[in-house]
């Protein structure tokens, strides 16, 4: 007989739970390995939002593990968008490169 374990992580951070949704989401999307299945919704509710985590497994080692594991992203997360400053979009792709005085793009000048 095997036993199935099961836990649900809930974390809800204010205007903040749609970013951490979303990169909760990609982390357990594009990282599915281990022991452990993990599943992420959005809840919404009377009492705000709140991103769920809901991680099973055969061992009771294995979800410990899990849960430490969502812990630590979910902590990641907000610590990540906290630091991140106020604007209206990520930064722009690339940015400008000073150039060497003289106008120099790395090329070796002639003697």
């Amino acid at each position: 007989m095997t036993s199935r374990f099961s836990a649900v992580v809930r974390a809800e951070a204010g205007p903040a739970t749609a970013p951490l949704f979303l990169s909760l989401e990609a982390d357990y999307l594009y990282y599915p390995e281990g022991p452990t299945r993990t599943a992420v919704r959005m809840e919404r509710g009377p009492g705000g939002d709140a991103a769920a985590l809901e991680i099973e497994s055969d061992q009771l080692p294995h979800l410990r593990a899990g849960i430490s594991s969502a812990l630590r992203l979910v902590q990641a997360g907000c610590g990540a968008i906290a630091a991140a400053p106020p604007g209206d979009g990520p930064p722009a792709a690339r940015s400008r490169r000073r150039r060497a005085p003289g106008g120099s793009r790395g090329r070796a000048r002639d003697p």
